[in-house]
């Protein structure tokens, strides 16, 4: 019944249609009459009758597009209320577009009305443009404010999830199964040392390999809970959000990545090992562990230096453990007045003396510097680390040195001149240089001589206060070492 008035509207249309139609070909066949008329009679035509025709010919032509343009507003009309029609049958079948009206003229499409949500308006206006015919949009739909109209959806749509997720809750235990087996068996793989007691692999190439096919599983575990619920298409947002997510954390923690990398290369070089004692810039002392994330030094005074792995890496390294033998010296003042040579083979006599200090390579001594008045003597011998340390030698040599001198008169204290500042007349100073007399000389500054035990060697043997502490901190500590090789000097208490 509803139909009825469109059907008689275009029954008129049609008949009206017709009637024009019909009155336009009589028009035409009495013009064509009226022109045949004077040629078959063989009569000349004046200019009147001339004219009368193209009055005629002028009125059927405007009456034929009258006509025809009348035809082509009846079709643009019975597209647009067909396109109208289909758009709003359409519309009502979705709840949310249940109150949108539509409206459509020549191809242009006019949606009026409300919805409950913003995305709701954008989708209604898409929705009609898909249709064919359809040339513009006029989207004047509002959202409404009505609180029923806005929450009430919310919670139909949180209802029928709490429905769906109990028909499914057999579902989601058996996922919550699968899971908890799959997480225990990845715990066991990152446990499962079996594989490489057989292998020298590198304890962080290993722990490396164990966590990667741990996770690996754990993943495969994931994916196979989630298709036993059918929540794969949130796999596809959660590895979108993840994408985005992991370009955001690789910037904050890019020093992280930076430091575990270098790690993993530093132990795979090996470029020092436990209680090394090694120099990084200005941090000086003996190694102590190498984790993911930085290097342990504990220095002479027993402090802890952690040192990121990605300085480290990047930076000079000095070893002076990794060869065992070690050269020391130091420098000392003696007159130039004085016999140098002598000066220099008592020095490296002294020194070789000295327990622990190596015959090859020899002592060495040569003049380092001149100032006029005194010889600079750099003196310095080579010790093996393994068995003295290298400090007490230096220090018992620098002592032993300064007492040979001092007992043959050639140390720098015994100057034999005498120097006096005096001024001169036009008040300048100048210094002026005289020997001492001997006897002056002897009361000045006598020679010393030391007793026996002054000149005997003292301990020089090696130092292992902090290879204790290094020890005990390791036996304290759990956290994850990755050096392998260990050079300790064994304590013998």
């Amino acid at each position: 019944m509803a139909r009825a008035p469109q059907i008689l509207l275009l029954t008129i249309i049609c008949l009206f249609s017709l009637g024009l139609a019909q009155i336009a070909i009589t028009q035409s066949s009495a013009l064509e009459a009226l022109i045949q008329t004077p040629l078959e009679n063989n009569s000349p035509t004046n200019e009147e009758d001339i004219q009368g025709i193209e009055t005629v010919t002028e009125e059927v032509r405007e009456q034929i597009e009258e006509q025809q343009q009348e035809a082509t507003e009846v079709t643009i009309l019975e597209e647009d209320a067909k396109l109208k029609t289909r758009i709003r049958t359409v519309l009502k079948n979705v709840d949310d577009f249940s109150e949108v009206d539509v409206a459509v003229s020549a191809g242009v499409v006019k949606l009026t009305g409300v919805v409950s949500k913003q995305e709701s308006k954008q989708a209604a206006a898409e929705l009609a443009k898909s249709f064919s015919g359809v040339l513009y949009v006029d989207n004047d739909i509002v959202r409404t404010a009505d609180v029923e109209d806005n929450v009430l959806p919310i919670i139909q749509k949180a209802r029928g999830y709490a429905f769906e997720t109990i028909a499914r809750l057999p579902m989601i235990l058996i996922a919550l199964l699968v899971l908890l087996a799959f997480w225990w068996l990845s715990r066991r793989i990152a446990r499962w040392d079996a594989p490489f007691n057989r292998l020298s692999v590198n304890k962080l190439i290993q722990g490396l390999i164990q966590q990667v096919c741990s996770t690996m599983v754990f993943i495969v575990g994931l994916l196979i809970a989630i298709d036993i619920v059918e929540a794969t298409p949130l796999v596809g947002a959660v590895l979108g959000t993840a994408g985005i997510a992991g370009v955001a954390i690789g910037f904050a923690f890019r020093n992280i990545v930076e430091n575990y990398l270098a790690g993993i290369l530093l132990s795979l070089r090996q470029p020092f090992a436990m209680n090394d004692s090694i120099k990084i810039d200005a941090f000086e002392g003996q190694v102590v562990r190498l984790t993911p994330r930085e290097v342990v030094l504990m220095t002479q005074a027993g402090d802890h230096v952690r040192i990121p792995n990605g300085k480290v890496f990047n930076s000079v390294i000095y070893n002076h453990t990794r060869n065992p033998r070690r050269l020391f010296e130091f420098d000392i003042k003696v007159k130039a007045e004085h016999d140098i040579l002598k000066a220099q083979q008592i020095a490296k006599d002294t020194i070789s003396s000295i327990t622990g200090v190596l015959t090859e390579p020899s002592v060495n001594s040569q003049i380092r510097d001149f100032d006029g008045n005194d010889m600079l003597l750099n003196l310095s011998g080579w010790v093996d680390q393994r068995h003295v340390s290298h400090q007490k030698v230096r220090s018992e040599a620098i002592r032993l040195v300064q007492l040979a001198l001092d007992e043959v008169d050639l140390s720098h204290d015994h100057a034999p001149l005498l120097t006096e500042t005096l001024e001169t007349p036009d008040g300048r100073f100048r210094k002026l240089e005289s020997q001492i007399p001997a006897e002056s000389q002897q009361a000045h500054d006598p020679i010393r001589l030391h007793s026996p035990e002054e000149k005997q060697v003292q301990d020089v043997s090696v130092d292992t206060a902090i290879d204790k502490q290094i020890i005990e901190e390791l036996d304290s500590s759990d956290e994850e070492n990755l050096l392998e090789s260990v050079r300790m000097v064994a304590a013998s208490d």
